[in-house]
């Protein structure tokens, strides 16, 4: 019985070290190595900023159609006062913020940034002429 445990050590011996040296071919260790991918910028476009003139003729554009993130600049090339606020008038509450909060001058500007999709209608506070109404059509 003894030479059966013997034998039985051996042989298992025998068959672990075939297992292990079997398995070492000689070669280094593959490393597995993945590609980060570049992170590619956002390909959206940069705000655009638009010109709305003021002048003793009405404004030079009556309808913007702009996206998100777009500005407007109204200045005033008149020789009076004038006041660009979002409608209604007098509460200007479409576009809340839309509003110079004072008549400009000849030659001072007053720029406002749309950040949501919405109709804002507008119009000189000071003036209730209508050449001095337009909208504004913010879409993304």
């Amino acid at each position: 019985m003894r030479k059966i445990i013997i034998s039985f050590i051996v042989v298992v011996i025998f068959v672990v070290l075939l297992f292990v040296l079997g398995s070492q071919t000689g070669k280094a260790p593959e490393t597995s190595t993945s590609a980060t991918p570049t992170p590619t910028p956002n390909a959206q476009k940069a705000p655009n900023t638009f010109l709305v003139q003021i002048t003793d003729q009405g404004l030079s554009v009556n309808e913007l159609n702009i996206k998100v993130g777009d500005m407007v600049t109204f200045k005033n090339v008149d020789s009076v006062r004038h006041w660009p606020a979002a409608g209604p008038h007098p509460t200007h509450q479409i576009c809340p913020g839309f509003d110079s909060l004072k008549g400009l001058s000849q030659n001072e500007s007053y720029s406002y940034r749309f950040t949501e999709v919405k109709t804002c209608p507008f119009h000189d506070h000071l003036n209730t002429n209508s050449k001095y109404f337009g909208k504004i059509i913010v879409s993304e």
